[in-house]
């Protein structure tokens, strides 16, 4: 038994499919030159993404910790209270309980790429916004388990937007009181068993964002609930249930999602993606281009978005400075950078360096 997970080792595996992610590489030669603290967590987790039949012990271990203990808790994600599951990956919870801020050497370094990119969008004539999409766990902490608590009053993304909006001129929305305000029993604006936001909740980050870009922008005005057909859907589990290895997780009690009725037609097209795009969509008779950064939150968003501008275009990425030719090719109004909050660390990045762009490339 002992030998098996040795014998069965997968070493062509590239992707966790199960988790969204690429698996962990061998530890760089750097490491062992250096005999570097890390390089024993690096093999252990090369390892623990290879070793034979790691979905089968994994999910007898989930098996295992709902019968004797009556919840659920491995490296990707743990039972809350009421049976709501959150994520457990990276610093999620460190995050949720306001520690792991950002250094004042990184807020230095994140308002100066904001600024910088804010700046060459307005030299080519478009504007700027960054909407950040509050973690499940700051809207429904109440449903943390026991023992897991928030210290002090600002998260680094308040820590973030507040050092943003005090020092730079760049619209920031930061939509954590809008959904606050939102919350009613009865009324879910995150999934019990998904990381995401459901369309209910999108549909406020939207109406704050817009509420902004209407500022600049008096053409752009934000659609009314009653513009779309809405449906009501029940929880049949998600990201987060996939990754506890259950067909379904117990004593959880089903939830009622208000949701887009996707079936209905949209007063959008999609239309053939150019390179690197992960949606191109257009909207006939609708003002403004867009161009949109955006991760998986941005899914539910796109509904809107596309029924509110004439052409948008999505890139799920958000490496700013990659796709700069690509964007003065297509030339926006406005672009959004969409980022949910535990990935702000990626606004870190400014690689390559943003070069001006000359005329004829318009």
């Amino acid at each position: 038994m002992l030998v098996f997970p040795l014998v069965r080792m997968d070493w062509k595996v590239t992707v966790m499919k199960r988790e969204k992610r690429t698996a962990s590489p061998w530890p760089d030669a750097d490491h062992w030159h250096r005999l570097d603290p890390q390089l024993g967590r690096d093999m252990e987790n090369w390892f623990n993404d290879r070793f034979g039949g790691r979905e089968f012990f994994l999910k007898g271990q989930a098996r295992l910790d709902v019968a004797l203990n009556g919840f659920i808790r491995n490296d990707d994600v743990f039972s809350g209270r009421e049976g709501w599951l959150f994520y457990n990956k990276g610093d999620s919870v460190r995050s949720y309980q306001n520690a792991d801020l950002f250094s004042r050497f990184e807020r230095q370094i994140i308002r100066k790429n904001i600024v910088t990119r804010a700046d060459w969008l307005k030299s080519q004539g478009s504007s700027f916004y960054l909407l950040v999409v509050p973690a499940k766990n700051r809207v429904y902490g109440e449903f943390y388990p026991p023992g897991i608590h928030a210290e002090g009053s600002e998260g680094r993304a308040e820590q973030m937007v507040h050092n943003l909006q005090a020092n730079t001129s760049v619209p920031v929305v930061f939509v954590l009181e809008e959904l606050m305000a939102a919350k009613q029993p009865g009324t879910y604006l995150y999934f019990q068993q998904d990381t995401h936001w459901t369309h209910e909740g999108a549909f406020i980050g939207y109406q704050a964002l817009m509420n902004r870009i209407h500022q600049e922008h008096p053409e752009a005005g934000a659609l009314e609930a009653s513009n779309f057909p809405w449906t009501t859907e029940m929880e049949r589990g998600g990201d987060l249930t996939a990754l506890t290895r259950l067909k379904s997780v117990p004593s959880v009690p089903k939830a009622h999602y208000t949701m887009l009725d996707l079936t209905k037609p949209a007063s959008y097209q999609f239309v053939q993606n150019r390179p690197g795009e992960e949606y191109h969509t257009v909207c006939p008779g609708k003002p403004l281009k867009v161009w949109v950064f955006t991760d998986s939150f941005g899914g539910f968003l796109l509904p809107f978005l596309s029924s509110t501008f004439g052409e948008v275009v999505y890139v799920w990425s958000h490496l700013f400075n990659d796709y700069q030719q690509e964007m003065a090719a297509y030339h926006p109004d406005l672009v959004i950078h969409e980022i949910a909050e535990r990935l702000m660390p990626s606004l870190l990045v400014n690689q390559p360096p943003l070069k001006p762009i000359e005329a004829h490339a318009f």
